[in-house]
């Protein structure tokens, strides 16, 4: 099933924002992900530490198209914690379609200092 590219950083968006629920609607479960302050999680992992944050701005995006069922995506995520403090990180994501569902099944963050 087709996506659309605003339906994907919407998905992307939901994943800063919502935290667990988002993920385990949209995280596959063998997902990578490495995260500068946690190290290297699979999806599973993640989904269980994953809380959202109070505002997150996705900016200098970019977003390829492999083949139907692959798209990759980098963008400037810039965020703030429920307690105030800032992050701000270059990230990068894969999505794969299965069985008509787009899952993220690769995410990156590398701390802008």
């Amino acid at each position: 099933m087709a996506i659309t590219d605003e339906a994907l950083w919407h998905a992307e968006t939901r994943l800063w924002l919502e935290g667990a629920p988002a993920y385990r609607e949209l995280v596959s479960g063998d997902a990578v992900m490495t995260l500068p302050e946690v190290g290297i999680l699979d999806g599973a992992q993640a989904t269980e530490g994953a809380s959202g944050w109070q505002d997150a701005q996705l900016t200098e995006r970019r977003l390829v198209r492999s083949d139907k069922d692959v798209i990759a995506i980098a963008y400037r995520g810039d965020a703030k914690r429920t307690d105030g403090s800032a992050y701000s990180a270059y990230c990068a994501s894969t999505y794969h379609a299965v069985g008509g569902d787009w899952q993220l099944i690769q995410h990156s963050q590398t701390v802008i200092d």
